[in-house]
């Protein structure tokens, strides 16, 4: 289908000089509007306005200029239609067969908090109606939104006078694709503006895509790094080493956000080594280094290619014992000049920065797909709703610091979680097993086996004990505190086993589920 007329009318100039200039020369008739048309002109590019050719001037500070029955008539007949063909002759409809625009900046303006009144004016409707009519007829109709397709279309109109229907098939495609998004970025801002619920009866949900990976939870999985909506923007940065899989990005961000948790909470150096999604080392110290050697303390076979997180600055020292294990990626919010050259000596070790752990812990909602089903929920960023001792057992001060920093921990391990610590030390974690028994089980086989000794430590509980028996167990192994939600129907059972046992709990009101 030959490319004889086109309609230009964008927002966002670069490039059109020279493109609108190449078209005009390769016998191209060009409509354009207002401040387009004036630039082209300025250009010595021969363009008909549009008012002119729609005997229609723009009217309403420009809110309606494209909208018109004579421009939409010529962008939706179908040419192999013969009652289409008639109708447009009769009514002096001539074809257009190359739409260029591109839409009214709504998601910059997003970032600038205007009013409501003037973001209301970013809302692009003649321009995505363009766009949306001719993708829709794009047989005969190319939609161009972008300025990545100006040379590419102008190399096929050069070498063959028209593009392949393949690539007028994939315009359409990403054109639906591009004009979805916009009307989801403002979809998006009308929720937050007027919505009293996160959870209404539809909602739209787009994705951008920040980068591939190089591959899924498996190498024989496909995988890419999304941002939802208008929150696009990577709040780290990479600066050294290979680039991240779907796997690092989940360790990355369950390390990251326990060590937000934990920043936010005790103001000391702290270091957390996360596998597979779960802590299986975690430590406070008065310095970078005290911090790591006492992580690492914790499981030093778990920690082999591992994940190791720091909320102070990596010194020189640090760096060095880094570097004498294998490690997938260290993460701080600082890397000293010398500790960076240390750490890069490693070809493939992923070095990344995060200047603000306090992002992590902003309300959100969480998406997780299922087949065709997607579940939404809020961002689980509150850590208790009380921390109220339920036992008659008085908890020192130091006990109680002891309580939370297990419990921070908690939250980020795999249900049903059973966290041991002692001296701000992670020293035993239960993960992910159908019994909260088998969890305290495994807790104390795993600091055994790493020759802590367990007289004198704290337990953490993710959720209630539905019966006495993790208190038995954990009294008869030396444990002198534990901090869970309660809320089980056998709470008085419990809380009488523990003052039987002279146990001091805490309550705090909130579990913490982690699936």
């Amino acid at each position: 289908m030959k490319i004889e007329t086109v309609l230009i009318s964008v927002y966002d100039k670069t490039g059109i000089v020279e493109f609108a200039g190449e078209l005009a020369r390769l016998g191209i008739k060009i409509l354009s509007t207002g401040g387009t048309a004036a630039l082209l002109q300025q250009n010595s590019i021969p363009v008909i306005k549009l008012e002119e050719y729609t005997n229609l001037p723009e009217i309403l500070d420009g809110r309606v200029k494209t909208l018109c029955y004579k421009v939409f008539s010529g962008l939706l007949c179908k040419r192999d239609n013969e009652v289409h063909i008639r109708q447009l002759s009769e009514q002096g409809i001539s074809f257009i067969d190359m739409v260029v625009v591109n839409l009214y900046p709504f998601e910059k303006m997003m970032k600038k908090k205007l009013s409501m009144d003037e973001m209301i004016e970013y809302i692009d409707i003649g321009g995505n109606s363009l766009l949306r009519a001719s993708a829709k007829n794009y047989k005969f109709v190319l939609p161009v939104y972008s300025q990545d397709d100006y040379t590419t279309i102008l190399n096929h109109l050069k070498k063959d006078g028209d593009v392949p229907f393949e690539y007028r098939q994939t315009l359409a495609q990403r054109t639906f694709f591009f004009t979805s998004y916009y009307d989801s970025l403002v979809a998006g801002y009308f929720s937050t503006q007027t919505e009293k619920t996160a959870y209404p009866g539809t909602k739209s949900l787009y994705l951008r895509k920040l980068q591939d990976l190089r591959y899924g939870e498996n190498p024989h999985q496909g995988s890419g790094l999304y941002g939802i909506m208008n929150s696009p923007v990577l709040n780290y940065a990479q600066l050294h080493g290979k680039e991240l899989s779907f796997n690092n990005i989940a360790d990355f961000y369950s390390a990251a956000n326990l060590m937000a948790e934990l920043d936010r909470c005790f103001k000391k150096a702290g270091c957390v080594i996360i596998k597979h999604r779960n802590p299986c080392g975690a430590a406070l110290g008065e310095s970078t280094l005290t911090a790591y050697q006492k992580a690492l303390q914790s499981d030093p076979v778990s920690a082999y290619g591992g994940i190791a997180a720091f909320n102070s600055d990596v010194d020189l020292k640090t760096a060095r014992e880094i570097n004498k294990r294998f490690y997938e990626i260290v993460i701080a919010r600082r890397f000293q000049k010398e500790a960076l050259k240390e750490l890069r000596q490693k070809k493939n070790l992923r070095i990344i920065q995060i200047k603000d752990y306090g992002s992590f812990l902003k309300q959100d909602l969480v998406y997780n797909s299922y087949n065709n089903l997607v579940l939404v929920q809020d961002k689980d960023v509150k850590l208790y709703k009380k921390m109220i001792p339920i036992t008659k057992a008085g908890i020192k001060v130091k006990e109680k610091e002891e309580l939370l920093f297990g419990w921070v921990i908690a939250k980020y391990v795999k249900s049903n979680a059973i966290v041991l610590t002692k001296s701000l030390q992670l020293i035993g974690v239960g993960a992910g097993q159908t019994s909260r028994i088998d969890s305290v089980n495994i807790a104390i086989q795993k600091a055994r086996n790493n020759k802590f000794k367990i007289k004198g430590s704290c337990l953490a509980s993710d959720a209630f004990f539905p019966f006495d028996d993790c208190v038995k167990l954990a009294s008869k192994k030396g444990i002198r505190a534990i901090i869970q939600p309660g809320g089980s129907i056998h709470d008085d059972d419990v809380i009488k086993t523990a003052e039987r046992l002279k146990m001091p709990m805490i309550f705090t009101g909130m579990r913490h589920f982690y699936h």
